[in-house]
């Protein structure tokens, strides 16, 4: 099901996080528009925290996520992170709200726990 892909897509993850030096994880990439390897990963990581932490309340605001920058250039943090992601995600589906703030209005549309995984 959707957390078996989800689970081995973060295994990838690290597998490939585990081959990283620091300087190729910090280095900004052309690829990458010269971002790096690192803001790429904080920002997958911080998405699905913030989705797992709200889960209880059953709103999740993804621009109002919690960012950690030790996620951006220490790969064995980010590597534990990935592993806490994994080993919390099998969460029975709810019904959710999806959050945004768009000029200066809060709006929100009906959404579940697995089509936020998805």
């Amino acid at each position: 099901m959707i957390y078996r892909s989800v689970i081995n897509t973060l295994s990838e993850l690290t597998d490939l996080l585990n081959q990283l030096n620091t300087q190729e994880y910090t280095n900004p990439v052309n690829h990458l528009s010269n971002a790096t390897i690192g803001q790429h990963t904080r920002h997958i990581i911080e998405l699905f925290q913030c989705l797992i932490n709200n889960y209880e309340t059953g709103t999740v605001n993804y621009d109002s996520r919690l960012r950690n920058r030790k996620i951006e250039t220490d790969i064995k943090y980010a590597v534990a992170c990935i592993e806490s992601i994994m080993l919390s995600i099998n969460k029975v589906d709810i019904e959710m709200l999806l959050e945004q703030n768009l000029e200066g209005q809060t709006k929100q549309i009906k959404t579940s726990y697995l089509r936020e995984l998805f």
